[in-house]
């Protein structure tokens, strides 16, 4: 796994996937009953996007991206190749300034 990872950022410097295959679901429930219109188990939603990045052992990072329509954070994460944890930090901090994380603060 580490070696067709590490072939993987020869070719490009980041990767980009979901955090998890569901929208956000009420804290109540431990993990969502549907995903897509489909009945969903208790481990549907952890489908392997994170995973892969812990297994290989590169940096990765998650940043808020978006509300879904019912107004719950939507994110994402951002790997890189190993080594480069500086950069990542960096890329993310860039993609955070130039298209900042929605509020979920009540306007005062």
């Amino acid at each position: 796994m580490r070696k067709r990872v590490a072939q993987l950022f020869e070719e490009v410097d980041v990767v980009l996937t979901p955090t998890v295959a569901a929208v956000p679901w009420p804290a109540e429930e431990s993990y969502p009953r549907e995903i897509a219109g489909q009945p969903a188990g208790p481990r549907d939603h952890a489908i392997f996007f994170i995973g892969w990045a812990n297994i290989a052992g590169v940096p990765a990072i998650n940043l808020p991206a978006a509300l879904s329509r019912s107004g719950l954070p939507i994110g994402v994460q951002i790997a890189a190749g190993f080594g480069v944890d500086a950069a990542l930090l960096e890329f993310a901090s860039e993609l955070e300034t130039d298209h900042p994380p929605p509020s979920l603060l009540p306007e005062m």
